[in-house]
C-alpha cells in the first residue's frame, strides 16, 4: 500500500541499498533571549528549575466531584430514587443525577448539589448516609 511514486525508494530501503546521507538541521539558541528563573505555583510556592518541577493535582471535573462528594456517591437500594428538589425529575441512575445537577441547574459545587438532591424513600429505610444534609 505504497504510493508508486515512492515504491522504488522503499524497495531500496527494504533491501538495505539505501544509502542517502541523514538530514540534519540546527536551530539558534533562544538562550540568549528567554531564561527561566523560577515556577511559581497557585500556593505561592517558588520551584527552581530543574529542582524536581512543579507538583501536580488531579483534576476533577464537576460532574466527577458531584458523584464522588455527594450522597450520589453511595449505592440506591429497594424503594430508593434520586430527585432534584429543583424541578422535581426523579431519575434511578446515578450519574445521571450528577449530569442533571451540574449541566441543567449549573450545581457544580458538591455542597449546593446535596443540598437540591433528595431521596424518595418509599419504604421508610431511613438510611442515614441518604439523609439530607440539613437534616440531623
Amino acid at each position: 500500500m505504497i504510493d508508486p511514486k515512492h515504491a522504488e525508494f522503499v524497495e531500496s530501503v527494504m533491501n538495505g541499498e539505501d544509502d542517502s546521507e541523514p538530514e540534519s538541521f540546527r536551530r539558534a539558541s533562544l538562550s540568549s533571549e528567554w531564561r527561566l528563573e523560577a515556577i511559581i505555583d497557585r500556593d505561592g510556592e517558588e520551584h527552581l528549575p530543574g529542582g524536581g518541577g512543579v507538583d501536580m493535582a488531579p483534576l476533577k471535573l464537576p460532574v466527577q466531584r458531584v458523584l464522588q462528594e455527594t450522597r450520589l456517591q453511595y449505592t440506591l437500594q429497594k424503594g430508593e430514587m434520586w430527585r432534584c428538589s429543583e424541578c422535581n425529575v426523579g431519575i434511578y441512575q446515578t450519574e445521571w443525577m450528577a449530569r442533571h445537577l451540574v449541566e441543567q441547574h449549573g450545581l457544580d459545587r458538591p455542597e449546593s448539589a446535596d443540598h437540591v438532591l433528595h431521596v424518595e424513600d418509599y419504604f421508610d429505610k431511613d438510611r442515614e448516609c441518604m439523609r439530607h444534609p440539613g437534616c440531623g
